[in-house]
């Protein structure tokens, strides 16, 4: 009997990662970076993904401190600010940022403010290039995209 329940709660932890994950799965298939990535890179990414969720008015990266993680907008909205502190732009569901600091190991472009209640699923630089290890023509689009946020093309 105590097999059983180890083996139905595995296959219940089993259930609700593959829940999860097929969220998270299609939160990146929404991320225009994204589109047309092999389903086994979402996947894998997938499973990297952390949850996170950020108050009004938090801030969530800050110019110029160096980044290690970007971030995936699950629900709601986030500011990026200019120098002074004045919003440029807004960023939405299906929307990412961070990914030029995470790409190019330099600071961060820009300051990001959450507007309202925001779910995040944040990606680390490890698990980033993990999963890109497998995807060299994949990783050099990325690249190429994130040189041009940066202004570096």
């Amino acid at each position: 009997a105590r097999y059983g329940t180890v083996s139905w709660h595995r296959e219940q932890l089993e259930r609700a990662v593959e829940i999860a994950c097929g969220d998270y799965r299609d939160v990146l298939a929404r991320v225009p970076d994204l589109a047309g990535a092999p389903p086994t890179f979402l996947h894998n990414l997938a499973l990297m993904l952390e949850p996170n969720a950020v108050a009004p008015g938090d801030i969530i990266i800050h110019k110029g401190n160096m980044g290690t993680e970007m971030y995936y907008i699950c629900r709601g909205e986030v500011e990026i600010l200019d120098g002074k502190g004045n919003a440029i732009a807004r960023l939405g569901e299906g929307n990412s940022f961070g990914e030029v600091g995470l790409m190019l190991d330099m600071p961060r472009t820009a300051t990001v403010r959450a507007v309202g209640n925001c779910d995040l699923f944040i990606l680390r630089r490890e698990s980033f290039r993990r999963a890109l290890r497998d995807f060299p023509e994949l990783q050099a689009t990325l690249l190429e995209r994130a040189r041009k946020r940066a202004g570096l093309d």
